[in-house]
């Protein structure tokens, strides 16, 4: 049996806090692609896994005792899960009330920000292989790569209240932050957001 030393170096939790989040994924109700039938506690750690350090696949086959292709797929059968789960919660959190921009507004300014602006953006391209199809749509000419963007807004409390993507590698972020065509309807639109990020955004 692993230590809780062992447990959280190596999916972020111990025992005791892994128990107490497992039942809220309902990871039970997932149809695993070939037929494949893991216990929820595996399942849920093959994922944390995966997520807590930059490894590869092959780098879990030793600690789970599992093959490459096993791994792999449940472990992208468990974030398609998930995702379609916590969908809505990842692209607008509903604690990101009117009344709570305001007050984020108000720390913000107070520390020499932009009035009225109550978070931070900030982007990241992630790069990929090269596509058989669709390449110009992939294909960011100022990082000189294939690959996606994704984007999220983090508040002063340090909550990451959004979080979308992927997008085209030619998106252009200042596109979006002048159209936020998709705030809720529970912000003002005079209410904007700010981008504090030094890094690129196109």
């Amino acid at each position: 049996m692993l230590s809780d030393t062992c447990l959280r170096e190596n999916i972020r939790f111990d025992r005791q806090e892994f128990c107490q989040i497992l039942p809220y994924f309902e990871l039970h109700t997932i149809s695993y692609t070939g037929r494949r039938t893991p216990s929820p506690s595996m399942a849920l750690a093959i994922l944390l896994a995966r997520l807590s350090y930059p490894r590869r696949v092959r780098d879990l086959e030793i600690f789970f005792g599992r093959s490459f292709g096993y791994i792999s797929t449940i472990f992208n059968d468990v974030l398609q899960h998930l995702y379609r789960r916590y969908k809505r919660l990842l692209e607008w959190h509903p604690l990101l009330t009117q009344e709570r921009c305001k007050a984020y507004a108000q720390i913000l300014e107070a520390q020499g920000a932009i009035p009225r602006g109550w978070g931070c953006i900030d982007g990241t391209f992630r790069a990929t292989c090269r596509p058989s199809k669709n390449q110009r749509i992939a294909y960011s000419g100022y990082k000189k790569r294939h690959g996606f963007k994704y984007q999220g807004i983090i508040t002063p409390d340090g909550m990451v209240l959004s979080l979308i993507g992927p997008f085209e590698a030619t998106f252009i972020w200042r596109y979006w932050i002048s159209g936020m065509s998709f705030c809720p309807n529970t912000i003002s639109e005079d209410w904007g957001i700010i981008c504090t990020s030094n890094r690129d955004k196109r």
